[in-house]
């Protein structure tokens, strides 16, 4: 009964279930499955050097002292990545090409990656933001989350806070829903 399967990024923790839809297409940022899935081939398929890492996770480099943090994450994507769980190929629409139906609103919310979209749903209780990993938890306590870090913390920062001005209820990456009006991100 599933027709299409919205991304909001494509880490394997939101998206390695496409493949149970084989009958859906996958809407997704072209320019995100590009970066995605060009990082993940090379950290799983050769010896990726810290400075190649760098170049996909800039921010990375603030934990040189302690590469343990680094390598887990490197550890973490060669365990769980595989392309086959994105689902086939053929399967995908791209979102900057994709009409929107009636209802449904993509935004860029860059920061976590640099192509992450969030998706607004109008309901009739209110817009509904499904915000992906944009906003991880509904606190500010996210970095307690154990998730990838974003790639541009400022970014991320800055979008997380933009946020509450599209949905009445945000849905975030790692948290159950809330209702903004009831407990604003930044009151945890």
């Amino acid at each position: 009964d599933v027709t299409h399967v919205l991304n909001t990024h494509l880490h394997f923790d939101p998206s390695h279930n496409n493949c149970l839809f084989a009958g859906a297409k996958i809407v997704c940022a072209r320019k995100e499955y590009d970066w995605m899935t060009e990082l993940c081939n090379r950290l799983t398929g050769e010896q990726m050097s810290l400075e190649g890492l760098y170049r996909y996770y800039p921010e990375l480099q603030m934990f040189q002292d302690d590469p343990k943090i680094v390598w887990s994450m490197v550890r973490m994507v060669q365990r769980f990545w595989s392309a086959d769980r994105l689902g086939k190929r053929a399967q995908f629409e791209w979102l900057e090409d994709w009409p929107m139906p009636d209802g449904v609103r993509a935004i860029a919310t860059p920061g976590h990656v640099p192509f992450h979209y969030s998706f607004v749903f109008n309901t009739a209780e209110g817009p509904v933001l499904v915000a992906g990993d944009a906003m991880i938890t509904r606190s500010e306590a996210d970095q307690n989350v154990m998730t990838f870090p974003p790639t541009h913390r400022v970014m991320y920062e800055e979008t997380k806070k933009k946020l509450v001005e599209y949905g009445d209820v945000i849905v975030p990456g790692h948290d159950l829903r809330f209702c903004v009006k009831d407990t604003p991100p930044e009151n945890g």
